[in-house]
């Protein structure tokens, strides 16, 4: 059965954060919080409470300026995690090495071309070892970096892109076993669909529509039949597009969302413990978290509205933050120095 939503907000001052990524750093079953502070050239490494606090324990220095996007991940399969995180002004990508203790003593280096903005994380070329992938806005493409679980990596392959890459979804779009890349543009109304021939390299499968300042997009398989589909959250068009996915890798836009001001981000989760997709997205320009109720047929109600009290939201994700089977979210103001816990409770009632 679903439940009645309401959303807590705890705040966490924090200096520009410009991203984060949520795990257990230090295997405590706890789940942590790395921010990436944009104007101070470091990571911030925050331990978990598991009810949602969360109390800062150490700094990391970048190598280059402007820290932007972060993933934790393996990369050098000793099941400790690790981080990688985008400097957007180095230009450069620093992979940092955990130690299992919240810890990141070590980083490795690597260049990249100018303005590197999202990042991505998959066994590309299927040999057991994470790779990442990285988009160029500034130059118009995305590129793989290999990695050998060793810690070491190989050179960049590029892939000319659309203008103004923004942001990544990576999924099996044509079912072939093979993980390929979608990627919404900024400055062209479309997302391009990347096929992976398993070994690194990509070629281009197929776009699909996105709207006027495409901001994000993820993927998810919405209407569960087996097939991922797309949803791309656009800034000045003030919506939200549905693709819908086919067994070949193309894509039929479904659905167009009207939303808030300027959204900027989305995710896709259970809000309401009924066992169907939500959305859940955020806005750069008011104050409103939206929630939209999924139908599980790729179909999403009416928004509703959450206060968030503050303007110049820029990324949100969903986590289970203090362990109650719900999923929370954590989003990042890097202009109002602040990052927001907004846990979720349910009230059931009668069917």
């Amino acid at each position: 059965p679903s439940c009645q939503v309401k959303f807590t907000v705890i705040n966490i001052p924090i200096n520009s954060p410009g991203g984060f990524a949520i795990e257990d750093f230090d295997r405590d079953g706890k789940l942590d919080l790395a921010v990436s502070n944009y104007n101070q050239k470091q990571i911030t490494i925050l331990t978990g409470n598991g009810n949602g606090v969360f109390t800062v324990k150490t700094t990391v220095a970048s190598s280059g300026n402007s820290p932007q996007n972060i993933i934790a991940a393996d990369f050098d399969k000793d099941d400790i995690v690790d981080l990688v995180v985008e400097n957007y002004q180095g230009p450069s990508l620093d992979i940092f090495k955990g130690n299992g203790d919240g810890s990141f003593p070590t980083k490795t280096t690597i260049s990249t071309g100018p303005t590197p903005e999202p990042i991505g994380v998959a066994d590309f070329n299927m040999d057991g070892a994470l790779d990442i992938v990285v988009a160029s806005s500034g130059q118009n493409n995305v590129w793989t970096v290999l990695g050998n679980g060793a810690g070491t990596y190989t050179s960049q392959t590029k892939f000319a892109v659309d203008s103004n890459p923004q942001s990544i979804a990576i999924g099996d779009y044509n079912r072939d076993g093979k993980p390929d890349i979608a990627v919404c543009n900024l400055q062209s109304t479309t997302v391009n669909v990347l096929k992976g021939d398993g070994a690194g390299l990509f070629s281009p499968l197929t776009t699909a529509t996105a709207g006027n300042n495409a901001e994000n997009i993820i993927t998810s398989d919405f209407n569960r039949d087996g097939i991922l589909d797309l949803a791309v959250i656009n800034g000045n068009s003030k919506n939200l597009i549905i693709s819908t996915g086919t067994s070949t890798g193309t894509f039929t836009t479904t659905a167009t969302i009207s939303l808030g001001s300027y959204p900027v981000d989305v995710v896709a989760t259970d809000v309401d413990n009924d066992g169907l997709l939500d959305l859940v997205v955020v806005d750069n320009q008011d104050t409103n978290l939206r929630w939209l109720k999924g139908d599980g047929n790729g179909n999403f109600g009416t928004p509703s509205t959450f206060n968030l009290g503050i303007m110049g939201a820029i990324q949100c994700r969903a986590a289970d933050l203090n362990d109650d089977g719900r999923m929370d979210f954590i989003i990042n103001f890097r202009d109002q120095n602040t990052v927001k816990v907004v846990l979720t409770t349910c009230v059931f009632t009668n069917p």
